[in-house]
């Protein structure tokens, strides 16, 4: 699979999610009960998105819960960047996926 092509869009979505986790972190440590919002403001931030912007926003989502899943590390909120890994998963994880038709 060739390197994927990340629109500015695309990019500015895995961008707006990072920053947004940072603040509600940043919030929480403050005001834990922050936190009972976030479900709320994040299905608005996603709502209100289209195209690449949302597909941006959902695709970083998915790495931090990837990361969770696999449990070989914790994405640092905040400063966690998956670009490289949503430009190229197969070399970010070292395989080839075999082509389906």
């Amino acid at each position: 699979m060739a390197k994927r092509e990340l629109s500015a869009e695309y990019r500015r979505g895995v961008q707006h999610i990072i920053q947004m986790l940072g603040s509600l972190a940043e919030q929480a440590r403050q005001d834990v009960s922050v936190m009972m919002d976030f479900p709320d403001k994040l299905h608005a931030e996603l709502s209100s998105a289209e195209g690449d912007l949302r597909r941006g926003m959902e695709d970083c989502l998915a790495c931090h819960v990837r990361m969770l899943i696999e449990g070989n590390s914790s994405p640092v909120i905040g400063r966690f960047d998956p670009t490289d890994e949503l430009e190229d998963p197969e070399d970010f994880y070292c395989i080839e996926r075999a082509e389906t038709h």
